[in-house]
């Protein structure tokens, strides 16, 4: 699944481009961190994800039926907002879509 969720404000949140590289802020590494803690804390995966300054995109595969997308997804924002403690960082919902084949992707 092709997910983007993005920040409340928009804006250089989590990281900044410069000479064309999105340099992460301390928050945009938390993001990294928590995107890449998933496997541990959720029966899913990140195949692929990039950070801009103020969204994330990600491919997420989820396994088996004890999780959906929207678990995962609103366990990372949790993750963060908790671990960072910057409340109302996220806006509420996500975008996804499904990746049928690899012309999709």
């Amino acid at each position: 699944m092709f997910v983007t969720f993005c920040t409340a404000v928009r804006g250089d949140v989590l990281g900044t481009v410069i000479e064309g590289d999105v340099r992460l802020s301390s928050l945009g590494e938390l993001v990294a961190e928590s995107l890449a803690a998933i496997p541990v804390h959720a029966e899913a995966l990140v195949d692929c994800s990039v950070l801009m300054p103020d969204h994330v995109h990600a491919v997420i595969v989820v396994h088996g039926r004890a999780q959906s997308l929207p678990t995962v997804v609103s366990g990372v924002k949790a993750r963060v907002t908790r671990l960072s403690g910057v409340a109302g960082l996220w806006h509420r919902s996500f975008y996804d879509h499904v990746v049928r084949d690899e012309s999709d992707l």
